[in-house]
């Protein structure tokens, strides 16, 4: 007798969160040797780090199946006769959406004296970007200028690549760093910093 598996909702979001672990690793360069099984399944012949080891060997063999089915990773053989996951484009880019809700700016109350600047015009045919960013923005705390013009009082060019990059928004956004911003003192008080003398 065969006997069924059930799926509940708890099964599921497991699962999503192993997948979600699976292409985070492989983004960071964290591999994975694999190999093709004549029924064509996944089979793991090593884990080369500890974060893999953390990882039930059933559970990232069903993960791994998945992300291959969802066309999120590909396989790229190797000469010994392994496979090694790469990401995928749309691999790469759901692995950076997944980064981006992890990303958080400095909030110390000593300042600098340096604003820095996010500046984009992005075209109506491309309103949900536009409002996907805006609202990026704001959660990771800029304050909004004017319309399409965010300000922040620490150095956040990095975390800004990196948005820029998970968005593919290069073209339609400018940085900035000034030392000089018009009523600053409003700003100041919004982010409650006080300038180092």
């Amino acid at each position: 007798m065969i006997k069924k598996v059930r799926f509940d909702s708890t099964t599921h979001q497991r699962m999503g969160a192993i997948k979600k672990k699976v292409l985070l690793l492989l983004y960071a360069g964290i591999g994975l040797g694999l190999t093709r099984r004549p029924d064509k399944q996944w089979q793991i012949i090593r884990t080369l780090s500890k974060e893999w080891k953390e990882i039930h060997r059933a559970t990232l063999h069903r993960a791994v199946e998945s992300l291959y089915q969802s066309h999120l990773v590909e396989k790229k053989k190797n000469k010994d006769g392994t496979t090694t996951m790469i990401l995928t484009h749309e691999g790469r880019r759901t692995t950076l959406h997944y980064k981006l809700e992890n990303i958080t700016l400095s909030k110390k109350k000593k300042w600098d004296g340096k604003w820095y600047v996010v500046m984009y015009d992005i075209p109506e045919k491309k309103r949900a970007l536009r409002e996907i960013l805006f609202n990026r923005l704001k959660t990771m705390g800029f304050v909004e200028l004017q319309h399409s013009v965010f300000v922040y009082p620490h150095d956040c060019r990095r975390e800004l690549e990196f948005v820029i990059e998970a968005y593919e928004a290069r073209k339609y956004i400018r940085c900035m760093e000034v030392t000089y911003i018009d009523d600053e003192s409003v700003l100041r008080k919004k982010f409650k910093i006080h300038k180092v003398q």
